[in-house]
């Protein structure tokens, strides 16, 4: 403190010019790490705090009177847990059949030939180009529009970079009307001629439905960009090391079952993803509750502040809004939902060891040689130190658990053909 020498500076002083930002902090650091002594039992029920406001005065800083201050916690409610899914979710066993196996090797094997532009459509080739509205369509190129024009991975000034590909488009009718059509033309179109169901055009044009939602029902232009005609690959090894480039693939009957099995895993995964997602929407709907957003709110406020605050760099605290208030809330919300499900269904519990465990195998993995134990104990406290590596192993187990239980929420399994499948929509 200027005026004074280091250790000399009269305790009297010390206290009027920080005696109650000092104890403010003290007392809070006391019952953050005392909490869960003081509540006993009561602790597990806590969902986040503790919250503390202190209101204190030149006595308190005294120590004359006992301090009086509100501590408040987010606590888990109660409710009736329903765990009864069977009406809002089916988990679907994909089986690759043979026709769909078909179009992917026919798939596989344009993608691993060899490609030309061209200066005239032809069925079979692909058409790059722009989504225009009549409005769009002016009769004239800005500089903008001509730079947009040369990037083929986005949304152009005015439009939408699409791909018609007779891979995905298999109905050769949509294509007519692009017969003998050169690079630079722009041609009429209308998305129903693809389908005249929105998620099946979605599909087909590798887009979402909120992208496409402005040129439904509607004539519009493709503003031809450039025209690509793909000659497939032979069967061959050296077409088996490009598709695998991991496996010793010799013959196509080898392919066709790496092709079969590598497809039938990523329909399951999406099946298991769209699954997981309708078990969080399915139990939260049937188990509403209140949390309080208020004490969310305030609760985000402290720990920005805290944040900020014991940063190297002086800085202000994060702002935030009310969309991420109800981002947290609905994470908290799911929590409270496993935690509940898990004390119903004991076997959907995740272990500390277990995820000690899963990190082993990450690290493992990681490492070509092997690890000495200490050495590898050492990386597995350096992974628990972060709070978001565990969370992501621990949800990635709680999943692997919801899966594997799907009998205990009422859920059907269904074996449905991949041709069955693609079709399916989900929510």
């Amino acid at each position: 403190m200027p005026g004074f020498r280091a250790g000399k500076v009269p305790t009297s002083l010390v206290k009027k010019m920080a005696g109650k930002s000092i104890l403010s902090e003290e007392i809070m650091k006391k019952l953050n790490k005392n909490f869960k002594d003081i509540l006993g039992e009561d602790s597990e029920n806590i969902i986040e705090g503790p919250l503390t406001t202190l209101n204190l005065d030149e006595k308190d800083v005294n120590l004359k009177n006992d301090i009086e201050c509100v501590v408040e916690f987010a606590v888990q409610p109660e409710f009736d847990l329903d765990v009864n899914l069977s009406e809002y979710i089916t988990l679907y066993d994909v089986e690759v059949d043979e026709a769909f196996l078909e179009r992917e090797l026919e798939f596989y094997l344009r993608q691993l030939g060899t490609h030309e532009e061209v200066e005239s459509f032809e069925m079979g080739d692909s058409i790059y180009g722009w989504l225009r509205l009549p409005e769009d369509n002016d009769g004239t190129e800005t500089e903008e529009d001509e730079t947009e024009a040369k990037d083929d991975e986005g949304v152009q000034a005015k439009g939408l970079a699409i791909v018609l590909n007779p891979l995905r488009i298999e109905d050769e009718a949509v294509f007519e009307t692009f017969a003998n059509a050169k690079p630079g033309d722009k041609v009429p179109f209308n998305l129903s001629t693809i389908s005249e169901d929105r998620d099946t055009v979605a599909k087909k044009l590798v887009h979402t439905l909120d992208e496409l939602e402005v040129y439904f029902d509607k004539d519009v232009t493709v503003d031809i960009n450039k025209i690509q005609r793909s000659t497939p690959a032979e069967m061959n090894e050296e077409t088996y090391k490009k598709a695998f480039r991991d496996k010793e693939i010799l013959t196509e009957t080898e392919f066709r079952e790496e092709l079969e099995e590598n497809v039938k895993q990523q329909l399951n995964s999406t099946a298991q993803r769209a699954y997981i997602a309708k078990v969080q929407k399915g139990l939260i709907d049937l188990n509403p509750f209140e949390l309080s957003k208020d004490f969310f709110t305030r609760w985000r406020e402290f720990k920005n502040m805290t944040e900020a605050n014991s940063a190297k760099e002086k800085k202000e605290p994060e702002s935030f809004t009310e969309a991420d208030i109800e981002s947290d809330i609905a994470g908290y919300r799911w929590t409270v939902l496993v935690q509940a499900v898990q004390k119903l269904i004991p076997e959907l519990n995740v272990t500390n060891e277990e995820i000690r465990e899963e990190m082993a195998k990450a690290i493992r993995s990681y490492f070509p040689q092997e690890l000495g134990e200490e050495q590898e104990e050492m990386f597995v406290n350096q992974m628990l130190e972060n709070s978001e590596q565990v969370n992501m192993l621990y949800n990635r187990l709680i999943e692997q658990r919801f899966l594997a239980a799907f009998d205990s929420f009422h859920v059907e399994k269904k074996q449905v053909t991949a041709t069955e499948f693609v079709d399916i929509k989900f929510d």
